[in-house]
Formats: structure tokens, C-alpha cells, sequence
């Protein structure tokens, strides 16, 4: 099995992406599942992620995801998120000038343990592709945080 992972910011067309080449997987004969992303059915049942910690929990329910759909028999697991982007959100929302001293160093024993396990994750991906939000016009949706298409480029920016 081959594990496709298309990462970006918000908004950037992963999604749309994501099930096109699942589609055009399934059109040439392949056996083929598209898993959707995890940090949606995090933000729709819990809201959104307000705590850095927050991201940790996204990174393992996508991992879980995965595993769930790594156990079907395809040649093509294409996901619209890959486990290891939690840590990109998770260096952005926290560790800013604010932080309480033993926030700080929580933030920063965790980040060690956060990377540790994204870095470990990353090698089971056979292909990752980065969307571009500068390629679509932002749209904002009822589900991101973002507000506009200047965060949307920063994480992007931070993927590269």
C-alpha cells in the first residue's frame, strides 16, 4: 500500500484535491480510500483548537484514522491531512512572549514530545504534496479559525 498525503494550509484546496486523485486512482484500476482529516471531526465536536496542547490530540486522532484505514486491503490510502501538520499549529499557537513561566516550560517539554512522535510519523507517507492557498481564493468556511488569507499563507509558509 502506498500512503499519499496532501498537506496545506486552510482553505488551500486539499480536500478537492485529495478526492480528485482519489477518483482518478479508482478510474485507472486501483484499489484506492480517501481519508478525510481529522483536526474537522475534532473542531465540529469540540470546537476549535484553542490550546496548544489541543494539537497533540488532532496529531493522535489522525494517526488513529489512518491506522483504521491502513488495516483495509487498497493499493492507495489518500489523506487530505497527515499527522505531523499538528506540529506546525502547535509551534504557531504556542510558546509566544506571554506564556507564564511554567506554561513556557510545558509548552516546551511537550514540543519535545510532540516532535519526537510527528517525525517518527512522517516516514509512513509514501508521497506528500503541499496545496498552495495562493493558487485558490480564499474562501472562509464555518469550521476554520483563520480569518483571512494572510494565515492561511503563514502556515503554508511554515510547511515549506
Amino acid at each position: 500500500m502506498k500512503k499519499i498525503a496532501i498537506i496545506g494550509g486552510p482553505c488551500s484546496g486539499k480536500t478537492v484535491l485529495a478526492q480528485q486523485l482519489n477518483v482518478e486512482l479508482k478510474m485507472k484500476g486501483f484499489e484506492s480510500r480517501f481519508v478525510e482529516e481529522y483536526p474537522t471531526d475534532y473542531i465540529m465536536a469540540c470546537g476549535r483548537p484553542r490550546d496548544y496542547l489541543e494539537q497533540a490530540v488532532i496529531m493522535l486522532g489522525q494517526m488513529e484514522k489512518e491506522k483504521m484505514y491502513e488495516k483495509m486491503n487498497q493499493d492507495y490510502l489518500v489523506c487530505d491531512y497527515a499527522s505531523f501538520v499538528a506540529l506546525v499549529y502547535y509551534r504557531l499557537m504556542g510558546g509566544g512572549d506571554d506564556f507564564l513561566s511554567n506554561a513556557r516550560k510545558k509548552y516546551f517539554h511537550c514540543q519535545d514530545l510532540i516532535t519526537r512522535v510527528a517525525r517518527e510519523h512522517l516516514v509512513t507517507y509514501d508521497f506528500l504534496f503541499l496545496a498552495d492557498p495562493r493558487d485558490i481564493v480564499f474562501k472562509k468556511d464555518s469550521v476554520r479559525f483563520q480569518s483571512s488569507n494572510n494565515e492561511a499563507l503563514a502556515i503554508h509558509l511554515a510547511l515549506e
